[in-house]
């Protein structure tokens, strides 16, 4: 079985002088090993984008369950 869990978007957005600044947007299917949560979550240039239930620590992702071990990242 295949499924595609995960897409890179581009943002442009403009600075004040009108320069075009290109931000990679990774999306990111991701599943904790303790409670088995499935989740949709945004990479920013690797970096977690903020939400309330993951957290990052270095270049793992933790649920907020209670789990000591990383999510599981999917990509295409």
């Amino acid at each position: 079985m295949s499924v595609a869990l995960a897409q890179q978007h581009v943002q442009n957005d403009i600075e004040g002088n009108g320069q075009d600044i290109c931000s990679a947007l990774d999306e990111v299917i991701v599943v904790c090993p303790k409670c088995k949560a499935l989740e949709t979550l945004w990479l920013s240039a690797g970096l977690l984008v903020p939400t309330r239930k993951f957290r990052q620590s270095g270049n793992q992702v933790y649920h907020d369950c209670g789990s000591t071990e990383p999510c599981c990242f999917y990509h295409f």
